[in-house]
C-alpha cells in the first residue's frame, strides 16, 4: 500500500524542511533576561484598537525596573490643568481680578440655568458668570463637557478655555479684554 508521502514527493521534502529549520531554532534566553522581556513585547498586539500592553521600552540595565512611560492626564485632570493655567495667565496680568473672584468648574449646566440661557443664545452655555449675592463673591462657573464637545484636540482645549475664562471675567468686572489679558489678540 502506498503512502500519501510516497506518491507526493512534495510533501516529504516540504516536512523535512520544516523539521528542519525547528531543529535549527535557538535555545529560548532565561526569564530574567532583557532580550526575554523584549521578545515578549513583541508578541503583545493591539487587540480591538485599545493600544499595546505591557512595557514599552526594555528594563533600566542598572536597577532592572521597567522604563515607566510618562502619561499625559486625560478627562477632568486634564481639564483642570488648562483651567489652572488659564487663571494663572490672568493672575499674571491682572491679580486683582481673580483675588475677588470665585472660579469654579462643572460638568455640564445645571438644567435651570440651560432653561434660562437656551432662548437667549440658542446654545448650551460654556460658561456662567454670577454676581455677588450678599457675602458671597462673584462666581465664574465653567462647565466641561460642552467646552471638551467644542474643542477639536487637546490644545484647542486649552485655548477655548482660556478665552471662555477672560470672556466670563470680561462680563463680570466691566474691563476690557486688553486689560485682563493682553495677550489673547495674538494668539
Amino acid at each position: 500500500m502506498a503512502t500519501a508521502l510516497s506518491l507526493h514527493p512534495f510533501l516529504e521534502q516540504r516536512l523535512s524542511f520544516t523539521a528542519h529549520r525547528l531543529v535549527q531554532r535557538q535555545a529560548p534566553a532565561p526569564a530574567d533576561s532583557p532580550q526575554r522581556a523584549y521578545a515578549g513585547n513583541m508578541r503583545t498586539r493591539d487587540r480591538h484598537g485599545r493600544g499595546l500592553r505591557g512595557p514599552l521600552a526594555l528594563p533600566n540595565p542598572l536597577t532592572t525596573r521597567p522604563v515607566a512611560v510618562p502619561q499625559q492626564p486625560r478627562g477632568l485632570a486634564y481639564f483642570l490643568l488648562c483651567v489652572q493655567d488659564a487663571v494663572s495667565e490672568v493672575a499674571t496680568h491682572c491679580p486683582d481680578v481673580i483675588d475677588e473672584i470665585d472660579i469654579g468648574v462643572d460638568e455640564v449646566p445645571d438644567a435651570r440655568t440651560l432653561w434660562n440661557d437656551i432662548g437667549e443664545y440658542d446654545a448650551v452655555p460654556l460658561a456662567a458668570a454670577v454676581e455677588a449675592v450678599g457675602e458671597q463673591h462673584p462666581r465664574v462657573v465653567i462647565y466641561r463637557r460642552p467646552l471638551e464637545r467644542r474643542a477639536a484636540d487637546r490644545e484647542d482645549l486649552h485655548e477655548l478655555v482660556h478665552e471662555t475664562l477672560v470672556d466670563q471675567l470680561v462680563a463680570l468686572t466691566g474691563r476690557s479684554v486688553d486689560e485682563i489679558d493682553p495677550d489673547q489678540g495674538e494668539d
